[in-house]
């Protein structure tokens, strides 16, 4: 059975690769993930609202 090695594009900056990072959702042209970004994104809300009282 064949894989599908395709690129897909779930919007302009977010693609599939499978051939990169296991096929996790990345940005286009880098190897970083969109989890990643997302649990970053988490932690500097969190540590702002810990910052603000």
């Amino acid at each position: 059975m064949a894989k599908d090695k395709k690129a897909r594009f779930l919007d302009r900056y977010i693609v599939i690769d499978p051939e990169i990072c296991h096929g996790e959702p990345t940005f286009r042209g880098t190897r970083i993930t969109s989890s990643c970004v997302n649990i970053l994104d988490e932690q500097i809300v969190e540590s702002q609202r810990q910052n603000m009282g």
